[in-house]
């Protein structure tokens, strides 16, 4: 607690003496502490077994694809994920589990692995994501702050496009970032430095998310120099929550004679 009345009082020596440049208003100590106190609990769902189902439009800014998806898991890696394009044609198949992922294009007939990581395998096919598919996952099912690998606050400050929300300037073992509090304590934007800027919609009556929305930069001076701005938009149109997976139901196996190909790098 001590570390947020710090926080506020920085805050508002700011605000006095900025001039003519306009700041968010202060953010009252105990409002922030309660808020994240809040996102903290919010977080704390128990991991059960769930199907998710909906769209995603991923690919460059001005050139996205859309594709329909099935996400299922026990709560907990092993998770599998099916990507479709058009009726009934599987493009990709993908197990994510011990901090791997594991994916099969049946098009192609090939198969590829790596480190279950946003930066690794799945974006060097093409399958951009803000977050592991495991903590993808773990976010789509309202565990935020375990998705997010539990952030520790370093500041805050009213946001400037809406006075009500909060952001919080985190850190973790993914490095600085921000994420913004509604005043119901939901994870509307996350933000990282540098990279992704993540909007979410909830759904009034399960506080889950209904939309992730997330844009990756490009060009000079972003984490993609060589190419154009990602974007990503996945809905979530269904969920259901059944009994729990037998291990058979999430595993990948592979055609005979299909060796999969190592996307890890040096």
């Amino acid at each position: 607690m001590k570390r947020f009345i710090l926080m506020a009082v920085c805050l508002a020596g700011l605000t006095a003496c900025s001039g003519r440049t306009a700041l968010p208003p202060p953010v009252p100590e105990n409002e922030a502490a309660r808020r994240w106190e809040a996102f903290e609990a919010l977080s704390e769902r128990s991991a059960v077994s769930s199907v998710l189902s909906g769209s995603l439009r991923f690919g460059p800014v001005n050139d996205t694809r859309r594709v329909t998806y099935l996400l299922w898991s026990n709560g907990r890696p092993p998770v599998r994920l099916d990507v479709q394009a058009g009726v009934g044609t599987t493009v990709a198949k993908v197990l994510a589990a011990d901090g791997r992922v594991l994916l099969f294009l049946p098009e192609d007939n090939k198969a590829y692995t790596g480190e279950d990581e946003p930066d690794r395998a799945l974006r060097s096919l093409g399958f951009p994501l803000p977050l592991s598919l495991a903590d993808m996952t773990a976010f789509l099912e309202g565990r935020y702050a375990e998705a997010l690998q539990n952030p520790q606050v370093e500041r805050y400050h009213a946001s400037a496009d809406d006075a009500e929300n909060v952001v919080y300037i985190v850190r973790s073992e993914r490095g600085k970032s921000e994420v913004t509090l509604s005043p119901q304590a939901l994870p509307v934007r996350w933000r990282q430095h540098p990279g992704w800027d993540v909007r979410m919609d909830f759904d009034d009556v399960t506080r889950l998310p209904r939309k992730v929305e997330g844009v990756l930069p490009g060009g000079n001076g972003t984490v993609r120099p060589e190419g154009d701005a990602y974007r990503m938009v996945l809905l979530i149109k269904e969920r259901r929550q059944p009994e729990r997976f037998p291990p058979a139901e999430l595993q990948l196996p592979l055609p005979a004679g299909v060796i999969p190909r190592s996307l890890d790098t040096d």
